[in-house]
């Protein structure tokens, strides 16, 4: 989540978030599964308008053992905006508005009142609760997703083989 290394870039805008986000994620839930963390997948997601539950109170300290900021706020009581809430959410036109116009403020808002290392960027990810709030975030985009959804659609070709998944 470093803006820093290209690697860990996280971009915050448009729908690029959300899947960079998502990415993000992806990749911890990978690393839990073949690291014996597999009961921890799917991340539980933290909604903001409830208290960070204690055994999320942590931070994790710098390799060498210097400690980075406590949580402040343990209870932001930062509920999910009305025009984040089925059937409303589904009246927003594109994925772009709804991090830049929706979510974008409110997601900033929920790290910056958490405080601490969710407060900064580059290290808010030492939060373990840092996970499971962008578990949340990335429920609105499903259920953004889910209200996408038209149906199958014939692209015509004729199949050659059997389906088979690929990364």
């Amino acid at each position: 989540h470093n803006p820093n290394n290209p690697n860990t870039i996280v971009h915050h805008l448009e729908e690029h978030a959300f899947i960079t986000h998502r990415n993000f994620i992806g990749d911890l839930e990978s690393w839990l599964s073949s690291h014996g963390g597999a009961k921890f997948v799917p991340l539980p997601a933290w909604n903001p308008a409830n208290p960070i539950p204690p055994e999320f109170n942590v931070v994790k300290a710098l390799d060498n053992g210097t400690l980075r900021p406590p949580l402040q706020n343990l209870n932001p009581n930062l509920p999910k905006p009305a025009a984040l809430v089925s059937p409303v959410l589904c009246s927003i036109t594109n994925a772009d508005s709804l991090w830049d116009t929706y979510v974008d403020l409110w997601h900033g808002r929920v790290h910056n009142t958490v405080g601490g290392t969710m407060r900064n960027i580059t290290i808010a990810p030492a939060a373990p609760i840092f996970f499971c709030w962008h578990a949340f975030v990335d429920e609105i985009y499903e259920d953004y997703l889910r209200c996408r959804w038209s149906g199958w659609e014939d692209l015509g070709g004729i199949l050659t083989s059997a389906p088979a998944v690929a990364s």
